[in-house]
């Protein structure tokens, strides 16, 4: 494709979002200019000989995103800046198409390798990462700052009274209470922070 820079963006399961996976612009969409912009537009163009979404940029530029999908399923998208005044041929979308058809098996292969590994290392009620992979990861986190000298935080925290509403409410809403807690510090950290369920009612967030 004629293109100057781009980005590709795949889903987390986890944090049912779209993530930057890697970019070679300057000044990519954010994770949240995806989400509102382009995810609805994108799956209504599943179906197309050639499904893209056409977006205006910066300074007359436009952008063009081509879904990644797997059985129908959005699971990635690719968005790339045409070069000024330079449209995209059917030709090269064809070859785009084509290429991405071709790519997607490996991903999917990776992505169902990390997956099955990760689960290994994931509570099952909150998908937040269990005491084993704290234990671990701790040990990693340690080696690493007494090599580059730096530092990382730790933050405990708990449900207070989480006891009182098994008891009012039944255990099942007070599994739903870990599940909403779970999902809003998922939400609310960086990638690379890590979030585990140390037990019970305590959560522990690696910085």
């Amino acid at each position: 494709l004629p293109i100057t820079a781009g980005t590709l963006y795949l889903h987390d399961p986890v944090r049912e979002t779209f993530t930057r996976a890697w970019t070679g612009e300057d000044q990519a969409l954010s994770d949240e200019e995806l989400a509102n912009e382009l995810l609805e537009k994108l799956h209504n163009a599943v179906g197309d000989r050639h499904p893209n979404v056409r977006i205006e940029a910066r300074e007359g530029a436009v952008r063009l995103a081509l879904p990644m999908l797997a059985r129908e399923d959005l699971i990635g998208v690719f968005i790339g800046t045409l070069a000024q005044g330079v449209e995209a041929s059917v030709e090269s979308l064809d070859e785009a198409t084509r290429y991405i058809d071709t790519i997607m098996p490996l991903i999917l292969n990776a992505r169902q390798y990390n997956q099955s590994r990760d689960l290994a290392m994931r509570d099952d009620l909150t998908k937040a990462y269990n005491r084993r992979f704290f234990e671990s990861y701790l040990d990693e986190e340690i080696e690493r700052t007494r090599r580059y000298g730096s530092v990382f935080s730790i933050i405990f925290l708990d449900l207070d009274d989480l006891k009182n509403i098994n008891s009012k409410h039944g255990h099942l809403t007070g599994s739903r209470v870990l599940q909403e807690v779970a999902k809003r510090v998922l939400a609310a950290v960086r990638t690379i922070d890590k979030v585990v369920r140390f037990g019970g009612d305590e959560f522990c967030i690696i910085l």
